[in-house]
């Protein structure tokens, strides 16, 4: 086989990755859905309930009664979509995350022509920034696109390590970062409450995966574009 015909079963490897990302990125958003109207269908029964029942025998009954719906509602309404959304957004960025490293791997070996090794590319950062300089990218919308991925990177990190806290009276950067990110970027979609931040739509994981989708769209461009000297 020569060097051009492993050039070119290794470009067409792109379209099949980009594929491959889609299917992944529609697994999870199928399990998100399906999560989201089970607790939406588990709501609506503690409404019921809460409507049917109106007569009580002594106050005890009532308080109790009260208390269950009450902690039942705050379960359903509040802790589980939370950990939910949290669960679900590492998932999609670790789904990018193992995705950008084939990429990679592929673009060395258009471009090197040589065996790939990954002992010196332990994280993505290092992998997106060998591999725009081995394409020697100048494409602005490939770069705009990481500049999006990396703010949702912050975003990933509070969550992975942090428990979401974006408490800036701890003096840390990061954490300053992360709420001035998410007041500028992604209000519409996240809320912060007493120093800790929650994605409150799942609307957040599609604009999410819109990103990454549009990193892989730009750098399928910018590989097509590279010419072998």
């Amino acid at each position: 086989m020569t060097i051009r015909d492993k050039f070119k079963n290794r470009l067409f490897g792109f379209p099949m990755l980009k594929q491959m990302l889609d299917m992944d990125f529609e697994s999870i958003i199928k399990y998100l859905d399906f999560v989201y109207e089970s607790i939406d269908n588990e709501q609506k029964e503690i409404d019921k309930l809460n409507d049917g029942l109106t007569t009580f025998e002594n106050e005890f009954d009532e308080e109790s009664f009260d208390s269950f719906i009450a902690d039942k509602s705050y379960y359903f309404d509040s802790v589980f979509p939370n950990e939910l959304n949290k669960g679900i957004f590492l998932s999609i960025f670790g789904t990018f995350e193992f995705r950008i490293r084939i990429a990679h791997k592929l673009v060395y070996q258009i471009v090197k022509k040589e065996k790939y090794s990954d002992k010196n590319f332990l994280d993505i950062w290092t992998v997106k920034q060998n591999m725009l300089d081995l394409l020697d990218c100048s494409n602005k919308e490939l770069k705009e696109s990481w500049k999006s991925i990396n703010h949702l990177k912050e975003i990933r990190n509070s969550i992975a390590h942090n428990n979401s806290m974006t408490n800036i009276s701890l003096k840390n950067s990061d954490f300053k970062l992360v709420k001035d990110l998410i007041l500028s970027e992604y209000s519409e979609y996240l809320t912060i409450d007493n120093g800790f931040f929650k994605i409150e739509r799942k609307d957040f994981h599609y604009f999410a995966i819109a990103k990454f989708k549009d990193f892989f769209k730009n750098l399928d461009i910018e590989v097509k574009n590279y010419t072998i000297l």
